[in-house]
């Protein structure tokens, strides 16, 4: 025994170490066995060491070879779901202190053009339902009405009357019509008010922008983050007064238009963050704005956020774009090529790279050198351009299918799908509307206030945060250090067998485990 904490020195060359004799005494088989159980982490093997000699001992060898299965499961599913570089993601509902950022505003007239200004312009019925289908999509004409002999003539037609109207009107190009034919901003909006802030018409109208769009001419204010609300319910949210035309709408002619597309005419608006394009926006979402009636949009909102999407085990993913980069006026290379734009931004590119002309919704300044597509142009470019997307409808099926076409499209899709990146934060806003009459002496008094003809009606938009609460949604793949993390917990858990908690214990001479003190003497015990 006095020998048992003796060190050994050992020389090796000019080099000498001491090294522990009872490390590297030779023991039996027994002996390096229970070393083994006693001195492992796997405390299930330790209990089943030490209950070895009774019926304890076969329950502990049980559950800890159990542990050690199921573990080699759950290990093994651990690496399948690593391998796999799938996305997690939680979502949590947050309390807004500072306040909730309120959305991008797009007003939009969804019957397209404005009856009286056609007519001031001779504009027929079947002329402007042509209009109507090239400045939309193709989607709006009657089923296989391209294909039959009446339609090539129709469109043959009015191609040229389109020709004959831009040179008598001195426009080079087809926007210039749409704009001639369309409501203005003054002409829709009233008052408004954003937050604390109440902004008369050309206040209003002047943080407006023209955007094109397949709903046609529309106008839209893009937040930059300036506007937020601050305290719960409608009064610290956007406010829009309108004058809605009465009775100007345009004919539509069942022969050419599918009436389906025209069940929802009118004034609408639409809320989105202010990097989302409105162009297919326009005809996906939005509001009515009904006359006399006062509109109230229960806005939320989703906050998503990349908080490691890209890990070094993730080599092919891009980094995430931040939002600074994101504007549609100052870089829209980028904010065409960032989700949720980025198919609408490869559409734009393939349809001119395919067609050599541009759509009136695709329509901007940096397109100036492609001429507008005629609307037998359109309906073939959205056939092969829909076909890479299988989305082909059946009114735009063309007999005539060309490789070459095809292959355009294909490498076109290709090559820019690569460019395409994603938000390090995205705002994803929804929203519910609900509508009330207005009193007739507060709609009487509301027309002599904003001085609106006889001819208009008085309508108001309404739309805030009921409660400043949003969701985020933090999104992730799981890297090395996770992997490991899990692996530590269950490890612990099924090997040290720390689900049950079952070990015999004997009662020891208390001399050895109860220390006497002296008089005054503290002692702190540390348990185990």
């Amino acid at each position: 025994m006095a020998n048992s904490g003796a060190k050994r020195v050992r020389k090796i060359g000019k080099y000498s170490f001491e090294y522990d004799k009872d490390f590297i005494q030779e023991r039996s088989f027994l002996e390096l066995s229970e070393l083994l159980c006693q001195e492992s982490t796997a405390h299930g093997i330790g209990h089943a060491w030490n209950n070895r000699h009774n019926a304890l001992g076969i329950f502990w060898l049980v559950a800890t070879i159990c542990f050690g299965l199921y573990l080699g499961v759950v290990a093994t599913q651990l690496f399948v779901d690593f391998s796999r570089r799938e996305v997690e993601s939680q979502t949590t509902v947050l309390l807004s202190r500072d306040g909730l950022e309120l959305p991008s505003v797009l007003i939009c007239n969804r019957s397209f053009f404005s009856k009286k200004k056609l007519e001031a312009m001779n504009i027929s019925r079947d002329l402007s339902n042509y209009l109507v289908a090239l400045t939309g999509t193709p989607y709006l004409l009657r089923e296989s009405f391209l294909g039959s002999d009446l339609g090539k003539e129709f469109l043959f037609a009015s191609d040229a009357e389109v020709q004959t109207l831009l040179r008598k009107h001195s426009m080079t190009r087809y926007s210039q019509l749409i704009d001639a034919i369309s409501y203005d901003c003054e002409e829709l909006v009233l008052k408004c008010s954003v937050g604390p802030y109440v902004l008369s018409k050309t206040e209003c109208c002047a943080g407006f922008s023209i955007q094109p769009s397949m709903a046609g001419r529309c106008f839209q204010y893009f937040n930059d983050g300036t506007y937020r609300q601050t305290i719960d319910g409608e009064y610290m949210g956007i406010t829009v007064y309108f004058s809605v035309p009465d009775n100007d709408t345009p004919e539509v002619a069942p022969g050419i238009l599918n009436l389906s597309g025209f069940t929802k005419t009118g004034l609408q608006v639409s809320f989105a963050s202010n990097h989302t394009h409105p162009s297919f926006l326009a005809v996906g979402q939005g509001v009515h704005v009904t006359p006399a009636h006062s509109t109230f949009i229960d806005l939320s909102l989703s906050v998503v956020k990349d908080i490691g999407m890209k890990t070094m085990f993730d080599p092919g993913e891009e980094e995430c774009l931040p939002m600074d980069r994101i504007s549609y006026k100052q870089n829209k290379q980028d904010f065409f090529y960032t989700d949720p734009n980025c198919d609408l931004g490869l559409f734009r590119q393939c349809f001119l790279a395919l067609c050599n002309c541009t759509l009136y919704g695709l329509d901007y300044p940096e397109d100036s050198p492609y001429p507008q597509c005629n609307l037998a142009q359109t309906g073939k470019c959205y056939n092969y351009v829909l076909d890479k997307l299988e989305l082909t409808p059946s009114n735009l099926a063309n007999e005539d299918r060309s490789t070459e076409h095809e292959k355009i499209v294909d490498s076109c899709w290709d090559k820019g799908s690569i460019k395409c990146n994603r938000p390090c934060v995205r705002y994803d806003y929804s929203y519910t509307s609900s509508k009330s009459r207005l009193d007739d002496n507060v709609y009487q008094a509301l027309k002599e206030q904003f001085n609106v003809s006889n001819d208009s009606s008085v309508a108001i938009i309404k739309a805030y945060f009921p409660a400043l609460r949003n969701t985020e949604i933090k999104l992730w793949r799981t890297g090395i250090e996770d992997l490991i993390g899990k692996l530590g917990g269950y490890s612990g858990l099924f090997l040290g067998a720390s689900l049950i908690t079952l070990e015999g214990q004997r009662d020891l001479p208390p001399q050895r485990h109860a220390p006497v003190y002296s008089a005054g003497e503290t002692r702190v015990v540390v348990p185990g």
